[in-house]
């Protein structure tokens, strides 16, 4: 009886430590698998995360593209305006005018 209790307490310690290697290596093999899921999990919030900076930058530089354009236009309306007022006109041939009359009464008293 003593030989049956030995080798049913051997057996049982066996049967015990086959199932913790099993459990070690079913939890390596669901720790692996969940390692490969959350980096595939990550991989997609980096990739949702490139998009969203993405549309956003495009949104910005849209935004900055009419603002430049917008600048353009006010540039090029001052430089118009700027343009006509430099523009002589009548009152340098009156300037002109007047001092050649002042310049002949000068030399007619003269003589």
């Amino acid at each position: 009886m003593k030989l049956v209790s030995i080798m049913l307490a051997t057996l049982m310690m066996l049967l015990t430590a086959a199932m913790v290697v099993n459990a070690e290596e079913h939890a390596a093999t669901e720790a692996m698998e969940s390692g490969i899921t959350a980096t595939e999990h990550a991989a997609e919030e980096a990739k949702e995360t490139v998009v969203a900076v993405s549309e956003n930058a495009t949104a910005k530089a849209e935004a900055a593209t009419e603002h430049v354009a917008e600048a353009a236009k006010e540039d090029v309306a001052d430089a118009t305006k700027t343009a006509e007022k430099a523009t002589p006109g009548f009152e340098g041939l009156f300037a002109l005018t007047g001092l050649l009359g002042a310049a002949c009464l000068l030399l007619g008293r003269r003589e």
